[in-house]
C-alpha cells in the first residue's frame, strides 16, 4: 500500500474503534448495525488485499522462467524434426505451422509460448509414425506435454 492508502486505512481503523467503543449508543438502530457490519467487512477485505499485495512474488517469476526454458528446450528439437520432415515431404503448411527456432520461442511472450509449444506437440503427434525416423516418439511427446501443462499452470501467477 502507498502512504496515502495506509493513512486512509489507519483512519478507517480509528473510526471502527470509535464505533466499537460506543456500541451502546448506536446498537439499537438496525440500519446503523448493518452499515457498521459492512464497514468492518470492507476493512477486513482491504487488510487481506494488502497482505496479498505485500507477498513476495519474485519466486513465481523465477519458476515461470525455469519452466519456460525447460519447455522450450524440449519443444525446439521436436519443432526442428518436424521442420526437417515437412521440408523433405514438401508439406509447406506443416512447415509454417512449426517454423520456430529456439530463439524465436525464447522471445515469445508468456501468454503465447504455451500455445506455440502445444501446436508443435500437436503437429508432431499427428505425424508421429513418420517422425519415428527423426527420433520423435510417444514418450518424447508425453514429456513435452507435461512441460507445457506445468508452464501453462504457472502462467496466470503474478
Amino acid at each position: 500500500m502507498t502512504d496515502k492508502q495506509e493513512n486512509k486505512m489507519s483512519m478507517y481503523r480509528v473510526a471502527e474503534k470509535l464505533l466499537d467503543d460506543n456500541n451502546t449508543i448506536w446498537n439499537g438502530t438496525p440500519a446503523f448495525v448493518t452499515t457498521k457490519g459492512a464497514f468492518s467487512n470492507k476493512i477486513a477485505a482491504i487488510a487481506t488485499a494488502a497482505q496479498q499485495q505485500d507477498a513476495i512474488i519474485t519466486g513465481v517469476a523465477t519458476d515461470k522462467r525455469v519452466l519456460k526454458a525447460s519447455m522450450i528446450d524440449i519443444a525446439a528439437p521436436i519443432a526442428a524434426a518436424v521442420i526437417a520432415y515437412a521440408s523433405q515431404t514438401n508439406n509447406n503448411e506443416l512447415l509454417e505451422a512449426v517454423n520456430y527456432s529456439h530463439t524465436d520461442l525464447l522471445r515469445t511472450r508468456d501468454d503465447v509460448i504455451g500455445g506455440r509449444c502445444q501446436t508443435i506437440h500437436d503437429k508432431a503427434n499427428a505425424n508421429l509414425v513418420a517422425l519415428a525416423d527423426y527420433g520423435i516418439t510417444a514418450p518424447v511427446l508425453a514429456t513435452v506435454q507435461t512441460a507445457i501443462d506445468a508452464y501453462q499452470a504457472k502462467v496466470p501467477a503474478p
